[in-house]
């Protein structure tokens, strides 16, 4: 019952960026800068200014990652190539929330993610909703859905193998529905969790 952890990517050499950000960052730049003017300032000049925009400092383009710096970068470049388009702006805003939802929903079974959400942990987030879905992450904000994700790899079970039965045995022995026992662990952990707030012990 172990999460499906996904292959961490691989990172251009010496950067920090996957080998297509790489040839995205250099295509996106060069293409900001034509909108730009490119007469009115020398590549390297605008190379910096963009930075600048996007992390309050000129920082080495090789220090960016894959994840908030190069959504940073992308937002600043864009903001010249598409300035009056709205969507993109808003899609590039969202884009670490709609990351953070991807993780989620990939690495974890959906009975783990929706026993957690309607957990006494994440009340808050549930507003007027008796039980919520995973079509509510959407409304999640980006600190709840961290700290869901933090959450759900905290309490990744990995339970003991049985030992080994007779084949008579094997013939005889019931049907379990595996999906009810993830769902009963994590129900027993959410009452703990409970208990534990109950008492003042509870940290988060």
């Amino acid at each position: 019952m172990s999460a499906r952890w996904t292959k961490r990517p691989d990172l251009y050499p010496g950067w920090k960026m996957t080998p297509a950000q790489h040839n995205s960052y250099w295509r996106l730049l060069n293409q900001a800068w034509r909108s730009y003017g490119k007469d009115s300032i020398a590549f390297e000049d605008f190379r910096a200014l963009i930075h600048a925009r996007a992390f309050g400092r000129n920082i080495s383009a090789k220090d960016i990652d894959r994840m908030d710096g190069y959504d940073a970068f992308k937002k600043a470049v864009m903001a010249i190539i598409q300035p009056s388009n709205l969507n993109a702006q808003v899609a590039l805003e969202n884009m670490p929330k709609t990351r953070l939802i991807h993780r989620i929903c990939n690495d974890f079974p959906a009975s783990y993610i929706l026993c957690l959400m309607n957990s006494p942990r994440f009340a808050r987030c549930r507003q007027n909703e008796q039980r919520a879905s995973l079509e509510d992450l959407q409304r999640w904000s980006e600190k709840d859905l961290t700290d869901l994700r933090t959450t759900l790899c905290a309490r990744n079970p990995e339970p003991a193998p049985a030992p080994a039965r007779p084949a008579e045995e094997q013939d005889q022995s019931p049907i379990v529905d595996a999906g009810a026992e993830e769902e009963a662990w994590w129900e027993q952990e959410s009452q703990k969790e409970m208990d534990a707030e109950e008492r003042g012990a509870f940290n988060p």
